[in-house]
């Protein structure tokens, strides 16, 4: 069991080792958390894309245009560079525009940045990829549906649309969550590529124990 802070730490540590900008790290450890706290399998899911991510240059996930599907040049999109770009058209959103991803890697990633969308626009939005969606709404909440496999690996299409407005009661977040210790052990090798190599030229230059 761990911790919510726990939990972001290392999964943006985890991301930066797998490739991503320091910036789009810190966007992956936030959604690891967000997807926990409403008792989704974060790290596990994180674990899984990028297992994924590390098969390919990470500027070829990146979406390449915003019309039509979106897609990278590798042929799949990442779900944390497209829910950043997502989140930043929650006017869109808001004014009922809506948005297509083509092949999308482990795309329950996505979520917590349509959330983010959400709140900003204030709008409910249904994420939806194969037999799964997800809505969002204002207050954070978000509500599964669908019978898919959370655990999906890719998705050839996911859409996020706006949904007519409904209340829904904020949800408490755990303070602890179980963790699959394969997935947990597999964020720390990737975190540990961040870390300086223990060769002399390292140490000469200041790491390693004082």
């Amino acid at each position: 069991m761990y911790s919510l802070n726990e939990i972001e730490a290392l999964s943006k540590r985890a991301a930066r080792g797998a490739g991503l900008p320091w910036g789009l790290a810190e966007e992956a450890g936030k959604a690891t958390r967000c997807l926990s706290a409403w008792g989704k399998r974060g790290p596990e899911l994180l674990a899984a894309l990028l297992a994924q991510i590390d098969t390919v240059r990470y500027a070829d996930a990146l979406p390449l245009s915003d019309e039509g599907p979106w897609r990278g040049a590798c042929g799949w999109v990442c779900p944390i560079a497209a829910g950043a770009a997502v989140s930043d058209r929650a006017a869109v959103l808001a004014a009922g525009g809506d948005v297509t991803l083509g092949r999308t890697a482990c795309p329950d990633v996505l979520v917590p940045f349509v959330s983010m969308a959400a709140v900003q626009a204030g709008v409910v939005l249904r994420v939806k990829w194969a037999r799964s969606w997800c809505d969002v709404y204002p207050d954070g909440t978000a509500v599964w549906g669908g019978d898919g496999d959370e655990r999906m690996a890719w998705a050839d299409q996911v859409t996020v649309v706006p949904l007519p407005e409904a209340a829904r009661a904020a949800q408490d977040a755990p303070l602890r969550c179980p963790t699959d210790p394969e997935a947990w052990q597999a964020l720390i090798d990737f975190g540990h590529r961040t870390l300086a190599p223990n060769t002399e030229a390292s140490r000469a230059a200041g790491a390693g124990p004082a």
